[in-house]
């Protein structure tokens, strides 16, 4: 009887976890609308959106959750986001910086990935897998947990097919230390909201300065 019991009970947490890893985020509800810069919206959502991660979802829209919004880190969040709104309406200007002054070329998905490990984003949706020198991808894969936030950002090495550490030669370019590196469109938004010295972030700069101030 009772490992009959023990039985059912490893059925059922074998149930609730795939439920768990499958059911998606819960939908995001706009609790309020605010005019913001350079045409801009900002829709402030419930925290159950995307898990709580700030985010824009097309030319026009910034996503705040609620605690985000009221937090100390909002102008700063607000900015990196504005960045994100920058290279979606000027999508081709974007990458053309990125391969001409940091040999970044979007590729596609090696085959022999599994694209179901890989943690979506929004603000990189328009061309997800960017490689470095046209060899490694910095990948978002989720963990045991399977959620945004604690998914890590892994290096694929495609010349050797393996999962590799980080290239001393890119650290020495974009320097050690960022938050969010898993794709030129991330690093160029951290770099614009702390300022970051470092090689890349100067030609960054640079770009910056000549097209938007």
């Amino acid at each position: 009887m009772i490992q009959r019991i023990l039985v059912l009970c490893g059925i059922l947490f074998i149930i609730l976890l795939f439920y768990v890893m499958l059911t998606p985020a819960l939908p995001c509800k706009v609790l309020e609308r605010l005019p913001y810069k350079d045409g801009t919206t900002i829709e402030v959502v419930n925290d159950t959106c995307l898990e709580g991660l700030p985010h824009t979802n097309d030319t026009n829209t910034i996503v705040m959750p609620l605690s985000v919004w009221r937090s100390e880190r909002r102008e700063d969040t607000l900015r990196h986001e504005l960045i994100h709104i920058r290279q979606r309406r000027d999508r081709s200007l974007w990458y053309d910086f990125y391969k001409i002054e940091w040999d970044y070329v979007p590729v596609s998905c090696p085959p022999e990935l599994d694209r179901t490990r890989m943690r979506p984003n929004p603000d990189t949706e328009d061309t997800p897998y960017m490689a470095w020198r046209g060899r490694w991808l910095f990948l978002p894969l989720y963990n045991e947990e399977h959620t945004l936030r604690n998914a890590n950002v892994h290096v694929y090495d495609m010349n050797t097919g393996s999962f590799v550490d980080i290239p001393p030669e890119w650290t020495a370019f974009f320097s050690a230390g960022l938050r969010q590196y898993e794709h030129p469109h991330e690093i160029s938004a951290e770099f614009l909201t702390t300022r970051r010295i470092c090689p890349a972030s100067k030609k960054l700069y640079d770009f910056f300065s000549k097209n938007y101030e």
